[in-house]
């Protein structure tokens, strides 16, 4: 199966839920109401919305679209550049949600983060 055409067996046998579903995936997977096979839920996007929900999935992608506003406003082109391109290689893979495959969520601090400013004395 292909990576996308297993996206609405794992649609119809799990739905999308606000705080996601805990999904099995593997090589002899039994989706409820299908036969065993192949099941990998391996775009980002899907799997962003089917196994960890839309509240969480609204956050990241605001978070994302924050913090590419801010680089594009800063100029930082080469952060913006590389985030397109994760952000393109999410509809492939899943595991670029994790910090440990991809540091550079950690990026995603300078849009929550506050710089307090230090009071300086004349």
């Amino acid at each position: 199966y292909s990576r996308f055409r297993l996206i609405p067996k794992y649609y119809n046998a799990y739905g999308i839920k606000l705080f996601g579903n805990k999904i099995v995936e593997g090589t002899k997977v039994i989706l409820p109401g299908y036969e065993a096979s192949y099941g990998y839920l391996d775009c980002g996007y899907a799997a962003l919305f089917i196994r960890d929900g839309i509240l969480f999935a609204v956050m990241f992608l605001v978070g994302i679209a924050a913090l590419l506003r801010k680089k594009v406003n800063e100029g930082n082109w080469a952060l913006v550049i590389i985030l397109i391109l994760c952000l393109i290689y999410f509809m492939l893979e899943k595991p670029i949600l994790d910090l440990g495959m991809n540091v550079f969520w950690i990026m995603l601090a300078d849009v929550v983060y506050i710089k307090s400013q230090k009071r300086t004395s004349a």
